[in-house]
């Protein structure tokens, strides 16, 4: 990508057979393809897959949005998913936002992490002898 701030091509789940460009976020690393985030899709709020990057967008620089958040630290598929999935919507000529909300969990869908943390405590042996004596 070239020296200017890069495009990212986002699909939504809806039945456009598009993807919309977008501004990478202000701060904070930048979300590749197969990542979900939260960008502003008409008067709302709605989570997005980046599908890729561009150079350039057929929109003038100051009707794009910036994407407001990045959901997922890594990809939500590998490579070779992500891109089966895109063949897909374009062989059977489905929206590319639709076939890929498909695809994910729909916990997912809402923009719940995707890697869950849990905090768990265990008793080392030097603590149970500890607690006999």
């Amino acid at each position: 990508m070239g020296p200017h701030a890069p495009i990212l091509k986002v699909a939504f789940d809806t039945p456009l057979r598009q993807c919309f460009d977008y501004l990478p976020p202000a701060g904070g690393a930048l979300p590749g393809p197969g990542m979900r985030v939260r960008a502003p899709f008409g008067r709302r709020w709605a989570i997005g897959v980046v599908v890729a990057g561009a150079e350039r967008s057929e929109l003038p620089a100051g009707r794009l949005k910036r994407i407001h958040e990045v959901q997922d630290a890594v990809p939500l598929w590998d490579p070779v998913t992500l891109g089966l999935l895109l063949w897909a919507a374009d062989y059977y000529h489905h929206p590319v936002g639709e076939v890929l909300f498909a695809a994910m969990p729909a916990a997912l869908r809402d923009g719940t992490a995707a890697l869950g943390v849990r905090l768990v405590w265990r008793l080392s042996a030097a603590g149970a002898a500890a607690l006999a004596s």
